[in-house]
């Protein structure tokens, strides 16, 4: 229990002097229940390592859900350095080449299918914001002025009023 939370303090205190970037991204967390919450999933990943299958869905339900925290794909290679740079400071001279190894081993796995969710859950480019009408009923696209290119470029560089198009009924 004290080696755990030890881990988990040393792996934060190093994932944020690495990154700062992920350090804005844990600003309003409980940082006692997220070390809590980091221990027990290094604890399933020791568990399942040799049944991979199992760790397939938690994996990629953790990905996904950190796409919505703001996690970008380069996180996870600062991630994998404070967890082996923490491992190290708790084991001391029991982290091995082979130990140090074995975890980077197992990170990867656990890395790799996070990101896949992660990519997934994301889309491949942001929506590009439409200006909107002075009448602010449609979208320059939508908008009654956007029947004839000169109009539409007319309408989206003034936001002029507009009236909105009648859509057709169907038949």
């Amino acid at each position: 229990e004290q080696q755990a939370d030890a881990l988990a303090t040393a792996f934060y205190q190093h994932l944020f002097a690495i990154d700062g970037s992920a350090a804005r991204l844990f600003a309003a967390t409980n940082m006692e229940a997220q070390r809590t919450k980091l221990t027990q999933s290094l604890a399933v990943v020791v568990a399942a390592l040799d049944d991979p299958d199992r760790l397939l869905p938690p994996l990629a339900a953790l990905g996904k859900r950190h796409a919505g925290y703001g996690v970008d794909d380069r996180h996870f290679d600062t991630v994998g350095d404070a967890l082996l740079w923490a491992l190290s400071d708790v084991l001391g001279e029991a982290f091995t080449t082979d130990v140090r190894d074995a975890w980077a081993r197992a990170y990867a796995v656990v890395a790799s299918i996070m990101r896949r969710a992660l990519e997934r859950r994301r889309p491949a480019t942001a929506p590009a914001k439409r200006a909107t009408c002075r009448c602010r009923r449609s979208s320059i696209i939508d908008c009654g002025a956007s029947r004839s290119s000169s109009s539409a470029r007319r309408a989206s560089a003034s936001f002029t009023s507009c009236r909105p198009r009648r859509r057709s009924r169907p038949s």
